[in-house]
Parts: C-alpha cells; sequence; structure tokens
C-alpha cells in the first residue's frame, strides 16, 4: 500500500470587505463585465443597507409638523409635489439613513440638538386682571348659561313630543 502525504487545505477565501474589491483587481486581471457586475452589486447591497437603517430609524409618526420640521433643519425640502404624509415620513427615513451612512452623523446629532432647544416647556401662568374684566366675564357666563339651558329644554321637549307621537301613532 502507498502511503500519499496528506493533503494541505488550501487557503481559505475571504470575500472583499469595504474597498477590499481594488486589491483584488489589482492581483488579478478580470473583465469589464466582472467588474460592473461587482459595482452593481455593492451599489445593491449598499442600498439594502440603507433601507434596513432607514427602517430602523426613529421616524416621528404622531404629526406631521414634526416631520416637516425635522426636514427642514436636515436641509431638504419640507414637501414635494404631490406627496402625502406617509411618503414624506418615508423620505425622511431615508435621508437619515443616508446621513447616518455617510459618516454625516454629526449633522443629524446637532439638528436633534437644536429640536431640543426649540422645544421650550410653556408653563402655564396666571396674572390678576382688573376688577371689571371679572365681572364682564361673569355676565357672559351667566347669559351663556342661560342660554344654553333653554337650549337643551327646547332639545328634551322635541323629544318627548316625538315619543308622545310616535306612541299616539302606534296604539
Amino acid at each position: 500500500m502507498v502511503r500519499h502525504p496528506p493533503l494541505a487545505r488550501p487557503p481559505a477565501f475571504r470575500p472583499p470587505q469595504n474597498g477590499g474589491a481594488k486589491a483584488d483587481d489589482e492581483r488579478y486581471v478580470i473583465s469589464e463585465e466582472s467588474r460592473q457586475a461587482r459595482e452593481r452589486q455593492e451599489r445593491a447591497m449598499q442600498e439594502l443597507l440603507r433601507k434596513c437603517r432607514a427602517a430602523a430609524m426613529a421616524v416621528p409618526t404622531n404629526n406631521k409638523s414634526s416631520v416637516r420640521g425635522r426636514l427642514r433643519r436636515l436641509g431638504d425640502a419640507i414637501t414635494l409635489f404631490g406627496e402625502r404624509e406617509m411618503e414624506r415620513r418615508a423620505r425622511l427615513a431615508q435621508l437619515m439613513a443616508r446621513l447616518d451612512i455617510g459618516g454625516q452623523l454629526d449633522r443629524l446629532l446637532r439638528a436633534y440638538e437644536e429640536k431640543v432647544e426649540d422645544e421650550e416647556v410653556q408653563y402655564l401662568f396666571f396674572t390678576e386682571g382688573p376688577k371689571e374684566l371679572r365681572e364682564a366675564r361673569i355676565d357672559i357666563a351667566k347669559y351663556s348659561i342661560k342660554r344654553a339651558a333653554v337650549r337643551v329644554q327646547r332639545a328634551k321637549r322635541r323629544r318627548d313630543d316625538q315619543i308622545d307621537y310616535k306612541a299616539r301613532v302606534i296604539t
């Protein structure tokens, strides 16, 4: 029986990582088609990564003015022609993801800080007015309450009349 020496494992293939494709291009001669296909795939991967980040971004949902305000702070158009609120929110998420991927996170953070500074807490305050103002407000309230009571009585009377009429018609 003939003994052969053990086979050595071939070196492990490592896919290029963020710019590693250039080093591979220097070592290997690849066709223009292959290079273009690789670039298309890299762009598709970047687009997929951007969409995933956009979906994971915290974007305001409760009111449209906060979305518009954030778009304004980031220097983008507030509303595009024919754009609805849902599309505007998606555009904001994509913009935020693009800034995050592009390394402009500091600009994004500055926009957040400006938002926090703009949202000052408003406290309710009370100032006493002149006695005449208080009396005028009391008179207005009394007048309004009397008219509301008359309106409620009229509505109840109409409802009772309709009930009586229906009872007489049915019997």
